[in-house]
């Protein structure tokens, strides 16, 4: 199983050492088994979505106006699809993500997920914003599996 980060060790200790939260990855069994799409655990709310990865913001940057809000209208309704049983926010969330890549698939940007993804979320209602005072990310994390998956783990940091 390999894990891609665009962070070095010496970046990530140092992120560490500011006190940023780095998550470590999760392994491939976890996904091999089928669960259920939503899943809450006190208060933290875990998100699969199978075979989805949230368009990366290269590839929406260049896209025809037309285009690219058809493809984020489709992410919104993926996420909105799959986080049935999630209740909304009320208070600050950290978001972590982990995106399952298919074999031969190439990793995009850590970082370019996370815009339609947040959006997304917020457009569900499952973070008050997007902006730092109601959202706290890590940096979205990649690992190779049989198919391609994404899971979402939303917490309540209060």
């Amino acid at each position: 199983m390999a894990v891609f980060r665009k962070l070095t060790k010496v970046q990530l200790s140092q992120l560490k050492a500011r006190g940023a939260t780095v998550s470590e990855p999760i392994t491939n069994e976890r996904y091999g088994a089928p669960c259920e799409t939503a899943q809450s655990e006190g208060k933290s709310h875990v998100i699969i979505v199978p075979n989805w990865m949230p368009t990366p913001l290269n590839q929406l940057l260049v896209m025809h106006w037309g285009k690219r809000s058809r493809a984020k209208v489709a992410d919104y309704s993926m996420v909105r699809l799959h986080s049935r049983g999630v209740p909304r926010a009320v208070s600050k969330r950290r978001v972590d993500v982990t995106v399952t890549l298919p074999p031969r698939r190439r990793a995009t940007d850590p970082d370019s997920v996370l815009k339609v993804l947040l959006d997304a979320l917020a457009s569900a209602r499952l973070l008050v914003n997007d902006s730092h005072r109601w959202c706290e990310f890590t940096t979205p994390i990649f690992v190779r599996g049989t198919s391609l998956s994404t899971s979402i783990t939303l917490t309540d940091i209060g």
